[in-house]
C-alpha cells in the first residue's frame, strides 16, 4: 500500500536538515538494526526437509545464509555511498558494492532467477523488477512536483495517496479474477500497467505538462502494482513444494527489498551526477530507468508459468527384415 506519513515527513526532515542525498542512504541503513534484531532468530534456523521432519543440513547452513544476507546488504549499502562519493573513492565504494552482491546475492535466491529462468525464478526476479521499477520513480514524484511545478509538500504527496488507493482496487479486481485472464496475464498487465504509469509520471520532467498527467499516471502505476503483486504471490506458493514455502518466500521478499535498494542507488547516482533536483534531466533518468525495468518484467512475464514436462523421447520401431528366401 501506499508510504506512511510518518515516513514521509522523516524524509522531509533529513531534505531539509542534511541534504536530499541522505535520503537514498536511509534505506539500506535501516536494514542494519532490523539485521541486528532478527539476528538470534535467523542464526536459530535448521529449515526442513518435509513436514515434522527435520532437515539433514548442518547446523552452519543457518549461519551461512545469515552472512550471505549481511553481506547483500553491506553491498548495497557500498553502492549508496558510493553514489554520494566523488573520484577514486567512488570507484572504490562502487566496486566493492558490486563484486559484494555479485557474490551473495545469487546464493540466497532459487537457482536461475538472475537468468530469468522459466517457473519460480521468474516469479522471485519480477517481484524484484517491478517493486524496482514502481518504488525507483515514486521516490522522485513529490520532490519532482515541488521543485519543477511548484507543488506544495502536502499537494505533491496526494498523487502517492492515489497511487496507493488504486493499488487497493488492483489487488480487489486480482481476488475476483475479473478479466478471466491467466497468473501470468495478470502479472503481465500489471507491469505494463506500471511502465504507462511511470512513462506519464516522467512527463512531468518536460516544461509545459500539466500536472494532472502525473496523478493519471501514479493512478495507472498503482493499478499495476495491485494486479501483479498478489499474484505473484499465489505463484510462489503454487510453485513450491510445502516445505519450501517458508524459504522461497522469503526469497521473494529478499529480491523485493534489494531490488528497490539497488535501483535507488543506482538513480541516486544518475540524479546526483545530473545535477540533481535543479535540473529536469536528472529527473527523466531515474523514470528512464524505472520504465527499462517495467518494460523488462513484460517481456518475461510469460515465463512465470512452468515449462512442460519433457515427454520421453520415442525410437520408431525397427523395420522388420524381409524373410530369407
Amino acid at each position: 500500500m501506499g508510504r506512511p506519513r510518518h515516513r514521509r515527513s522523516v524524509s522531509r526532515l533529513v531534505v531539509e536538515h542534511a541534504g536530499w542525498r541522505w535520503v537514498f542512504l536511509g534505506v539500506p541503513a535501516l536494514a542494519v538494526p532490523a539485521v541486528a534484531a532478527l539476528w538470534p532468530a535467523l542464526a536459530g534456523l535448521r529449515g526442513e526437509a518435509v513436514v515434522g521432519k527435520p532437515e539433514t543440513a548442518p547446523p552452519r547452513a543457518g549461519r551461512r545464509a545469515v552472512g550471505l544476507a549481511v553481506l547483500t546488504a553491506a553491498g548495497v549499502l557500498a553502492l549508496h555511498r558510493g553514489g554520494q562519493s566523488h573520484g577514486a573513492v567512488e570507484l572504490r565504494w562502487l566496486a566493492a558494492g558490486v563484486v559484494a552482491t555479485a557474490f551473495a546475492l545469487p546464493r540466497l535466491l532459487p537457482a536461475g532467477t538472475l537468468r530469468s529462468a522459466r517457473g519460480l525464478p521468474t516469479v522471485v526476479a519480477l517481484r524484484g523488477l517491478l517493486s524496482a521499477a514502481f518504488f525507483g520513480s515514486e521516490v522522485f514524484l513529490p520532490l519532482l512536483l515541488q521543485t519543477h511545478h511548484g507543488l506544495s509538500p502536502a499537494g505533491a504527496g496526494a498523487v502517492l495517496t492515489c497511487g496507493a488507493l488504486t493499488w487497493s482496487v488492483g489487488s480487489w479486481a486480482r481476488g475476483r479474477s475479473l478479466g478471466g485472464w491467466s497468473d501470468a496475464g495478470w502479472v503481465r498487465f500489471g507491469a505494463f500497467a506500471i511502465g504507462v504509469g511511470v512513462v506519464l509520471a516522467g512527463l512531468l520532467a518536460l516544461d509545459g505538462t500539466p500536472v494532472a498527467v502525473g496523478f493519471v499516471g501514479w493512478t495507472v502505476a498503482g493499478l499495476g502494482m495491485g494486479a501483479a503483486f498478489p499474484t505473484l504471490s499465489v505463484l510462489l506458493l503454487r510453485l513450491s513444494a510445502p516445505h519450501e514455502h517458508g524459504v522461497n518466500s522469503a526469497a521473494l521478499q529478499l529480491m523485493d527489498a534489494v531490488g528497490v535498494a539497488l535501483v535507488l542507488a543506482l538513480v541516486g547516482t544518475l540524479f546526483a551526477a545530473l545535477g540533481g533536483p535543479v535540473t529536469s534531466q536528472s529527473f527523466a533518468a531515474g523514470f528512464a530507468v524505472s520504465i527499462a525495468l517495467a518494460a523488462l518484467a513484460v517481456v518475461i512475464a510469460p515465463r512465470t508459468s512452468p515449462a512442460p514436462p519433457r515427454l520421453a523421447p520415442t525410437h520408431p520401431v525397427a523395420a522388420e527384415a524381409p524373410p530369407a528366401a
